[in-house]
C-alpha cells in the first residue's frame, strides 16, 4: 500500500515540476504565463485527494494529499538549505552545526 501511494505521489510531483519549469521558462523570457495560476497543481492535488479519499474518506484524503505535498516541500527546502550552508562554508564557522 505504501509503495502504491508513493508511486502516485511521484507521478503527481512530476506533473507539478513540469508546470513549474514551464512557468520559469516563460518568466525568464519575459512572458507572463497565466498570471501565476497553477492549474496542474490544483488538478493533481484534487485527483490525488480523490484517490486517497477512497481509503481515508473524502476530507481526510484531501488533507492527506495536501500535507504530503507540504512535507515533501519542507524536506526538499531544508536539504537545499543544508547543502547551501556546506557550499558557502557557513556550517563550519563558529560551531553552528556541531551540535546537530
Amino acid at each position: 500500500m505504501r509503495d502504491h501511494m508513493l508511486m502516485l505521489f511521484r507521478v503527481c510531483l512530476r506533473a507539478i515540476a513540469r508546470e513549474a519549469v514551464g512557468y520559469m521558462v516563460s518568466f525568464s523570457k519575459g512572458e507572463r504565463a497565466g498570471g501565476g495560476d497553477c492549474l496542474v497543481l490544483y488538478r493533481v492535488l484534487m485527483w490525488l485527494g480523490l484517490q486517497f479519499g477512497i481509503l481515508y474518506g473524502e476530507m481526510n484524503g484531501k488533507l492527506f494529499a495536501i500535507n504530503m505535498l507540504k512535507q515533501a516541500l519542507l524536506n526538499v527546502s531544508s536539504k537545499s538549505l543544508i547543502s547551501f550552508d556546506e557550499l558557502s562554508g557557513l556550517s563550519d564557522k563558529d560551531g553552528v552545526n556541531r551540535n546537530l
